[in-house]
């Protein structure tokens, strides 16, 4: 989806993973560790982040409420000032508690937000649950839900690349 957005406009999207040169990008979409990492490599050689425009959060509340994201985002903000740089943030997540609000206020300063009333939420035809479950016990249990449903497709979500690899 990426490639194609940046196929047809000027605009250089960036998924920021592993493996990943962000150089000169416009819009990274990514995870503050991620950044971390980079910036703090980026003195073997150097980081070109004078082209962005905007930083991409999904799930956001995960990563400003985990206490190992908080140097993240202090080396990203760090470099960001220094070099007079002030990208959009776009923070997106279903849950934003007033912990999370404020966390990601310390860093990025006020911001604007959109929220969606859990109503909106909802699409016809969909049905929706959630249920918690050891970690051994879930492939097994979304296989079994998706064969007795007798459905085409299921969604899931899960919070990280790795998990979902798993599925």
């Amino acid at each position: 989806m990426l490639a194609a957005i940046s196929k047809h406009t000027k605009v250089k999207l960036i998924l920021g993973e592993s493996g990943t040169s962000f150089n000169g990008g416009h819009i990274l979409i990514t995870s503050p560790g991620f950044i971390k990492s980079r910036l703090e490599n980026a003195k073997k050689g150097g980081l070109d982040l004078s082209a962005l425009k905007m930083i991409v959060y999904d799930e956001a509340d995960e990563l400003f409420i985990q206490v190992n994201n908080q140097p993240a985002f202090e080396v990203l903000v760090r470099h960001l000032m220094k070099n007079k740089l002030s990208p959009q943030h776009c923070l997106f997540s279903a849950t934003f508690t007033d912990d999370v609000i404020q966390a990601a206020k310390d860093y990025i300063g006020d911001f604007k937000a959109f929220p969606i009333k859990k109503e909106a939420l909802k699409l016809k035809g969909v049905k929706s649950f959630k249920i918690e479950l050891s970690k051994n016990a879930k492939l097994d249990f979304i296989a079994k839900v998706h064969t007795s449903l007798e459905r085409s497709m299921t969604m899931v979500f899960v919070n990280t690349k790795d998990n979902a690899m798993s599925v």
